[in-house]
């Protein structure tokens, strides 16, 4: 159903426009994903390996390595674990293992620096 406007209603419809076209803006703030920067030593590449991360207090938890470089790597664990500042990372696969310092952590997912 077609909406009818008299003529009162398009002078304040007219009215509101006009005062949305001469008033000033308010630019928002940058999104998340825009004003976050890069502060990585040495560049990530993406891969999915099947890892373990060893703690003295925790033992072994299981963790797919979602990407990796010569300096750290970003792992996903499954469950929201508390991990603790300092954890020995070892790929499946290979067997390699690497002391790492726990640099962040959001929920299931945790930045390795080694």
């Amino acid at each position: 159903m077609p909406m009818v406007m008299d003529k009162r209603s398009n002078q304040r419809l007219a009215s509101r426009i006009a005062t949305l076209k001469t008033s000033a803006t308010t630019p928002l703030p940058p999104t998340r994903h825009v004003a976050r920067e890069e502060h990585r030593r040495a560049p990530r590449r993406q891969c999915y390996r099947i890892g373990h991360l060893l703690s003295a207090g925790d033992g072994d938890i299981a963790c797919v390595i979602r990407d990796l470089s010569t300096a750290g790597a970003r792992v996903h664990v499954h469950g929201e674990l508390a991990l603790p500042s300092f954890v020995v990372l070892r790929m499946d696969g290979n067997g390699a293992s690497q002391e790492c310092r726990v640099a962040w952590q959001r929920g299931q997912e945790a930045g390795l620096a080694f």
